[in-house]
């Protein structure tokens, strides 16, 4: 929001708020909801996106994330997991039993998934969330797991989690802050990420999710979601690395062509995708739930 203050007028605010990919994507095809716009076609034109980028040029981008999500984990902590505006600050009194109560249903929806493929128990499994946030899916795992690791980059958002895990009294899970990129992740027999991998530039998703893959054990299972088309999108990163920090949460995409290269580098093996809504804008973004196994 700071940086938001800076503009010298109206129509210069207009255009940095217009630019903001969450912005954009939220709109609404129509004032007053009206019919939504038609879904993208199957065959699309191809984004350049780059990828891949060196140490440095990864560290640069991570720390960028950092900040940001501290800065909303600060500023709004629960609204910034959903963006729904039940969940903004002035709001969430009212409406926090129906925000941890999403995260239950999906943590039950999660473990009768692992359970139909093949998992006897999820009792029995140590389970990594990656971007675990306030806790609104890991602390309800925690019920159902042996073991649970959340990983986030944010301490505000890591303080409200372990406030719940402690209320709730679940002594089983572990939440670990990540201040610098994490050179690995402890291993696990299966990790989730759901509404988090969008939020990073494309070298960081590429990054993290061959750290996940190669946490998992032999035959465990990675359940995750991340757009790979969003229209008009482009991804350059000398351009990135010269940007200034932004304020605010970013969308991204990581093309399917390069995710498959991925899997098949990191020795994983795609059992199950289809298409979800999480963005919320089927005219601009395909997303996508991948099921893989090592």
């Amino acid at each position: 929001m700071h940086n938001h203050r800076k503009a010298p007028e109206f129509r210069s605010l207009y255009q940095r708020f217009r630019r903001l990919a969450e912005w954009r994507a939220r709109l609404k095809a129509n004032a007053g909801g009206a019919r939504q716009a038609a879904p993208l076609p199957v065959f699309t034109p191809p984004l350049k996106v780059d990828t891949s980028a060196d140490a440095d040029a990864l560290r640069q981008l991570w720390q960028s994330v950092r900040l940001t999500w501290e800065s909303l984990g600060d500023e709004r902590p629960f609204h910034s997991v959903l963006t729904e505006q039940q969940y903004l600050p002035d709001r969430i009194g009212e409406t926090e039993a129906q925000f941890w109560e999403s995260g239950r249903a999906e943590a039950e929806q999660l473990a009768h998934y692992l359970g139909s493929i093949g998992f006897a128990s999820s009792k029995d499994l140590t389970v990594i969330e990656y971007g675990c946030g306030v806790g609104r899916v890991t602390v309800p795992l925690a019920a159902i797991a042996n073991e649970v690791i959340g990983y986030d980059i944010s301490e505000p958002h890591l303080k409200l989690a372990r406030q719940r895990a402690l209320a709730l009294g679940r002594t089983n899970i572990r939440l670990i802050a990540l201040g610098d990129l994490p050179a690995a992740f402890e291993p696990c027999d299966a990790f989730y990420s759901k509404i988090v991998l969008q939020h990073n530039p494309p070298p960081i998703i590429g990054y993290l999710l061959r750290m996940l893959i190669r946490s998992l054990r032999r035959g465990g299972v990675g359940v995750f979601q991340v757009p790979t088309y969003y229209a008009g999108y482009r991804f350059d990163l000398h351009s990135a690395l010269q940007s200034p920090q932004h304020s605010d949460m970013e969308m991204h995409c990581y093309p399917q062509r390069d995710l498959f290269s991925l899997f098949a580098d990191e020795g994983a093996r795609l059992v199950h995708v289809r298409e979800d809504d999480t963005p919320g804008r089927r005219d601009i973004f395909v997303s996508q739930v991948f099921v893989l196994m090592k």
